[in-house]
């Protein structure tokens, strides 16, 4: 510690200053972007999950449309006259 209050006595003014920016300003606009990142990639997941629910809903609507079609397809083959002879 006693190294470090030495080390920054010695320092000229401008380095001070960069010292100074640094710990004042870069470090805490690198901590925002960390933390709007974090919440944006978070957002974006959620999107996206929501995004993919919609369409599994939508491709499970369109299934059952089809098999019901089948079923019905189905049954008047059976139901033929012909088929039955």
């Amino acid at each position: 510690m006693n190294s470090l209050k030495n080390k920054l006595k010695n320092l000229g003014i401008s380095q001070k200053f960069l010292c100074s920016l640094m710990i004042f300003q870069v470090i805490p606009l690198l901590l925002l972007f960390m933390i709007v990142t974090f919440q944006l990639r978070s957002s974006l997941n959620t999107k996206a999950c929501d995004i993919n629910l919609e369409i599994l809903k939508q491709t499970k609507a369109g299934l059952e449309n089809f098999i019901s079609d089948v079923e019905n397809v189905s049954l008047n083959i059976a139901a033929d006259e012909n088929i039955q002879e």
